[in-house]
């Protein structure tokens, strides 16, 4: 006659039980150790990018037709590593001119760049747009600015931005930068032709990653 074990129920809730033990003390060390790093790799990220734009000459800012404009201007934009502790990469540089909102020229693509320490680096891109398509509404806003003497552009960065802390805490995101200059054009300023119409002095840019 052959012998059958007897189920004990006692022993399914003490199994139950160290697998429930085993699952927190997993969640716990895991929560311990994922929080602080999350904490630290945000923390420990650059928070004062520097970027200034230097020079902004105007060759070319016409409407070709009631809706489309046409745009011609180079730049000077300087980036600084303010930073003894953080080394910066941008890759995927990408330049274009906005006016109110709506993009006027093409994208010009730059080279990666390395800032370390208390580095600078310095862009000069040539920005254009032949016939670009805009809104009714800033045909007119345009001429208005123009009457009165000015026109407010700005000059916009995008990128992959990479940074390194020390040799322990690296991370990555993307940036935008956002430049905006405002260029007088009431003939004291240059000619609208071939000498153009130049921003008087330096810009402060505004950066988020």
């Amino acid at each position: 006659m052959g012998y059958c074990e007897k189920h004990n129920p006692c022993d399914d809730k003490r199994k139950r039980k160290i697998v429930t033990i085993t699952i927190s003390i997993a969640i716990i060390v895991t929560i311990s150790i994922a929080v602080p790093l999350t904490i630290v790799k945000f923390a420990l990220r650059p928070t004062n990018l520097s970027f200034s734009l230097q020079d902004l000459t105007i060759y070319q800012f016409n409407q070709t037709s009631p809706t489309t404009l046409t745009t011609t201007l180079h730049l000077s934009l300087s980036s600084h590593n303010p930073s003894s502790h953080f080394s910066l990469s941008y890759s995927g540089l990408r330049f274009y001119a906005s006016y109110h909102s709506q993009q006027i020229t093409q994208y010009a693509l730059l080279p990666p760049a390395f800032l370390g320490h208390y580095e600078n680096c310095l862009w000069s891109p040539l920005l254009c747009g032949v016939e670009v398509p805009v809104t009714p509404d800033l045909a007119e806003v345009l001429s208005a600015e123009q009457a009165a003497g000015y026109v407010v552009i700005d000059v916009k960065v995008e990128a992959a931005l990479k940074w390194q802390f020390g040799v322990v805490f690296p991370g990555q995101s993307h940036m935008h930068v956002n430049c905006r200059a405002v260029v007088l054009c009431d003939g004291q300023n240059g000619n609208g032709q071939g000498g153009g119409f130049r921003l008087l002095q330096p810009v402060g840019c505004s950066a988020s990653i």
